[in-house]
């Protein structure tokens, strides 16, 4: 996976890199990033795993982040553990859309506190 000292060896400025790990899932991550992801006048870029990117962009929409995707890893790696990982996104997904919705019905902004 790409992490923060590849990504300087690359050319990245280590000042316009922003790693949010004080969260416990993805939403969390969005929801403490925001505010200084919105505040940033260059290009951002959300890096995570491949598995994982769907769900990153309807989330970094509902923060209106306006954002470029980038798999973490060289290619998808189909291993044992894929199947696994992409029904939980799958189910996540899913959560994340439902959340959404219910909060719109019932006129409450729910998720975007």
């Amino acid at each position: 996976t790409i992490d923060k000292q590849w990504l300087i060896e690359k050319g990245v400025a280590a000042e316009s890199i922003l790693v949010e790990q004080g969260s416990q899932h993805t939403y969390d991550n969005f929801k403490q990033a925001s505010s200084m992801i919105n505040q940033l006048s260059h290009q951002v870029i959300l890096i995570t795993n491949r598995y994982h990117l769907a769900r990153s962009h309807y989330m970094a929409m509902g923060f209106n982040i306006d954002h470029t995707l980038c798999g973490a890893e060289q290619s998808l790696n189909m291993n044992g553990n894929f199947l696994f990982k992409l029904i939980k996104e799958t189910f996540y997904s899913h959560w994340y859309w439902t959340a959404r919705l219910f909060s719109s019905l019932i006129k409450r902004k729910v998720l975007m506190d």
